[in-house]
């Protein structure tokens, strides 16, 4: 299982296409070598990309329950609240 979290950044929309590139060529390298699970972050929009082998990708928003594995979840959006931390 490999997590990722992008750094907030206000970008433009050819820096974002490219960020869009980035993320995704090296999300499919992490697969190819045979991570299990991926899960990026990105703070602007408060979305989790959660990709597997063979499987098609999601966009989960970070205040719902994410599956890590086995039945084990988190929730990155009741974590920062807890911890006292906002991104507003």
């Amino acid at each position: 299982m490999v997590i990722e979290v992008d750094l907030d950044g206000e970008l433009g929309p050819e820096e974002s296409f490219a960020e869009n590139e980035y993320i995704h060529t090296k999300v499919q390298k992490m697969l190819n070598f045979g991570v299990e699970k991926v899960f990026w972050a990105t703070t602007k929009t408060q979305k989790i990309l959660v990709a597997t082998p063979g499987e098609n990708w999601q966009i989960i928003d970070w205040n719902k329950d994410i599956e890590l594995f086995q039945e084990h979840t988190f929730n990155i959006g009741n974590h920062l609240r807890e911890e006292g931390i906002t991104l507003d």
